[in-house]
């Protein structure tokens, strides 16, 4: 209840929330008519043939009267592949459980699908003791990719300065100064990692870098007080 009138949100919905292991799914969107429609049985006959080269199906279906672009015929392509395109770069093919390299004569199985963005990105800043096995297996397949290893170091470091800041507090305490200049490293390793996302939101620390370090140093937050106004302590 103490949650519910701090974010103005029904108790009933902060209850299922409060509860529920994972977060939820997005939505599955509906999927509405497409200029792809028409093509669409000779696509899967041609992919059945083995013709997994989405510029060949583009030249292909243009020559019989297919006006519309090729991104559509690449996603539709994306998730029907057995076989990891010609253009991915080297270093992602061997990374790709249950795909066949270019040229190889035998088909792998199909890849286990993995669960949507919001339940990978719990798995990615959760602690380790918090994972449930299942996910801990989830996670031990992801970080079998070096960028996905290089990302999830840098997860939970960052999410590390925030818990301890919870735990143990702000203020011009060493615990705070230390904070700051772990931050600081962090930002200039994350910047270096060549993780886009990873350079992006440390970019974005650099641009807040007055309200970030407030937080880490200060004995305020910007958070909702009981009441909803102004700043409280913590």
């Amino acid at each position: 209840m103490a949650i519910a009138r701090a974010i103005s949100l029904a108790p009933a919905t902060v209850r299922r929330y409060a509860f529920i292991e994972r977060p939820p799914e997005r939505g599955e969107r509906r999927v509405g008519s497409s200029q792809l429609d028409p093509w669409l049985a000779y696509l899967e006959r041609r992919r059945a043939e083995g013709c997994e080269n989405g510029l060949q199906l583009l030249r292909e279906l243009r020559e019989r009267g297919y006006a519309g672009g090729s991104r559509q015929v690449h996603k539709w392509l994306q998730s029907r592949r057995t076989k990891v395109a010609i253009t991915t770069p080297r270093r992602w093919r061997d990374a790709v459980p249950g795909m066949e390299a270019p040229g190889s004569a035998q088909l792998p199985a199909r890849r286990e699908q993995l669960p949507g963005s919001k339940v990978l990105a719990w798995i990615m800043t959760v602690a380790a003791d918090r994972l449930s096995p299942a996910d801990s297996a989830l996670l031990a397949r992801i970080v079998q990719d070096p960028d996905a290893a290089t990302l999830h170091g840098l997860v939970q470091r960052f999410v590390g300065f925030v818990r301890e800041a919870g735990k143990k507090g702000n203020g011009s305490s060493a615990h705070g100064i230390r904070r700051l200049a772990a931050l600081e490293a962090w930002i200039v390793e994350a910047k270096a990692s060549g993780i886009r996302a990873a350079q992006t939101f440390a970019s974005g620390l650099v641009v807040d870098a007055a309200a970030v370090r407030a937080a880490l140093t200060m004995p305020w937050s910007n958070a909702q007080s009981p009441s909803g106004k102004g700043l409280r302590r913590g």
